[in-house]
């Protein structure tokens, strides 16, 4: 899924910061080569923000996508797969789909 925003390893690496943060990670980026020949595992440093456009798609209106469904380059991934980013990035899918009005009509108004 490609959303308004990529998060990449530099932003991962430099520990970006971004005004529309859902909050900061610290996850260890953690990158296995497939048949198992090579594997990364690099600290990421005080931590990176996981900005709000990573979870917004680019092209499809009224869905927000968490946990591994972000949007992030292969780098990047290697951390935000882990829990700690998953579980921020769905409580803050969970928060926003809470927020937002239903439509009148709907039991419960």
């Amino acid at each position: 899924m490609t959303g308004h925003y990529i998060l990449t390893e530099a932003d991962v690496r430099g520990n970006g910061r971004f005004d529309d943060a859902i909050g900061l990670c610290n996850s260890p980026v953690d990158v296995h080569e497939p048949g198992g020949s090579r594997a990364i595992m690099d600290h990421v440093g005080i931590g990176y923000g996981i900005p709000w456009r990573t979870l917004v798609p680019l092209d499809v209106d009224n869905i927000l996508v968490a946990g591994r469904c972000i949007s992030v380059d292969a780098i990047a991934f290697g951390s935000t797969r882990n829990v700690p980013a998953r579980t921020m990035t769905g409580e803050a899918t969970a928060i926003a789909a809470a927020m937002i009005r239903r439509p009148s009509g709907l039991s419960g108004d």
